[in-house]
């Protein structure tokens, strides 16, 4: 009844401004009509995930105080870099844009079917990939609402913020990933305007919020405006960082890897 009465009311505000809300309950999905209003629906499986088994994924003492000492010398190493903020602007609405939020009520992924603006995988953003590999000079690049912050030192790239997460074939995400690698479970996306690191590279990722380490593979590149890494989705049942996956869920956590 609460979330009827937020969407309701919600409706009413989004025709008069047409513009699109930062945040929404968590796992809104909002689909835009001809007079540019809000459908509102709700990802069920999203409500229905928790954390499940997660003990079995949490890295071990030793590694754990592995990736913190890593994280602390990239954090050392980059004491002097530069705080550049990339400005991150929404779309007006347009007829059929999607809008996807996450588990934190912030937006996942924005699809639209004419521009395909997408802040996930496999679609190109108006050319704003970085030529494949690089990644911008060494600095520290903040963006997104949650925030989120790129920090890249002469030898590592640390990114810290939000996780996401994607399927193949799912809102306008294609199957075939930057590296023409048909995506899977364990694959994931860089932010490419920032970091379009060579295909497989091995990220070492930690879920903040539960202390799950991962190693996951970099076969893709999406525009990502508010999140530092799109993991691919790792089935309905099986957990990973401690969820069960559905497209609107997103979580805290870092990846780091040498260069």
């Amino acid at each position: 009844m609460i979330l009827a009465l937020l969407g309701s009311a919600s409706i009413f505000v989004y025709a008069s401004e047409k513009t699109i809300p930062s945040t929404m309950p968590a796992g809104t999905i909002l689909t835009y009509d001809d007079q540019l209003n809000p459908n509102i629906t709700v990802d069920e499986q999203m409500q229905k995930s928790r954390i499940i088994n997660v003990e079995k994924d949490i890295g071990s003492a030793e590694d754990l105080l592995a990736e913190e000492a890593v994280y602390q010398k990239i954090k050392k190493d980059a004491k002097d870099n530069e705080v550049v903020s990339i400005p991150y602007e929404l779309p007006a609405p347009s007829e059929g844009m999607i809008v996807i939020y996450g588990s934190d009520g912030q937006i996942n992924r924005i699809y639209s079917p004419e521009t395909k603006i997408t802040p996930f995988a496999s679609v190109p953003n108006e050319g704003k990939a970085l030529p494949y590999p690089s990644r911008l000079s060494p600095n520290t690049y903040e963006y997104g609402s949650y925030p989120n912050v790129t920090t890249i030192t002469s030898s590592h790239v640390l990114g810290e913020g939000r996780f996401t997460v994607y399927r193949a074939g799912v809102g306008g995400s294609g199957t075939i990933g930057s590296s023409g690698k048909t995506l899977g479970t364990g694959d994931v996306a860089t932010k490419q305007s920032v970091d379009n690191a060579k295909h497989n590279t091995a990220l070492n990722a930690r879920a903040t919020s539960t202390d799950v380490l991962k190693t996951v593979y970099k076969n893709d590149i999406g525009y990502m405006g508010n999140s530092v890494l799109d993991v691919y989705f790792w089935g309905w049942n099986d957990p990973y960082f401690g969820y069960m996956y559905s497209d609107t869920l997103s979580f805290p956590g870092r990846y780091y890897y040498e260069y």
